[in-house]
């Protein structure tokens, strides 16, 4: 067997191999249990397979070093959200705006949020935001429309199953044999609480 790296293990992930994918995280990790890229591959993992328990415990760790990225700090919400955790989801989703400002599936995600609270004059100029900073985003503009009218968008969040998204982490993932990782988990759309399997 090649020795494990984490772009092997994306390359199983990318391709429903969850099994070794988990794996061969899980040997990163017992070289570094604070590997921070293989943390948030492992939460992303354990994730897709509707393990959301465990995937937390890997995004906090993940997100609890120096190198987390804002693309790590939006995911951990989106798992605290779909766990019924909203306020600690909206702390994520403000540390992920703290790093990247105009992080347009972080402003989504806390906007949805500021809605389910009622907070619609606070959720409107989100989502108005959101659709300036990335127009194309068609979820974002139904939020927008579902927002006018006081209503909690039936899906919303952007975490694991996106081809713009899947196709940034895999470059960024095959350039960390000489640097590091600017990490980002696929993403995937939520319903609800749940969040579909619809294979960043």
């Amino acid at each position: 067997m090649q020795p494990d790296s984490l772009s092997q293990a994306y390359e199983d992930f990318k391709f429903g191999r969850f099994a070794e994918a988990e794996e061969r995280c899980k040997s990163l990790l017992e070289r570094n249990v604070d590997d921070t890229e293989a943390n948030h591959l492992l939460g992303a993992i354990l994730f897709q397979q509707g393990r959301s328990e465990e995937a937390l415990a890997h995004l906090k760790r993940a997100t609890a070093t120096s190198r987390a990225t804002a693309e790590m700090h939006n995911n951990l919400g989106a798992i605290l959200y779909k766990l019924g955790r909203a306020d600690e989801a909206m702390s994520a989703f403000e540390r992920a705006l703290a790093l990247k400002p105009a992080f347009a599936d972080a402003l989504n995600n806390l906007a949805v949020i500021y809605l389910e609270k009622q907070k619609t004059d606070q959720a409107i100029e989100a989502f108005r935001k959101v659709v300036q900073l990335q127009p194309e985003l068609l979820h974002a503009q139904a939020n927008l429309r579902s927002a006018y009218h006081g209503i909690v968008p039936p899906w919303h969040f952007a975490m694991m199953d996106d081809r713009r998204r899947n196709e940034a982490y895999e470059a960024a993932i095959r350039r960390a044999a000489t640097c590091l990782i600017n990490s980002r988990m696929p993403s995937r759309r939520a319903s609800g609480r749940d969040h579909d399997s619809r294979a960043e």
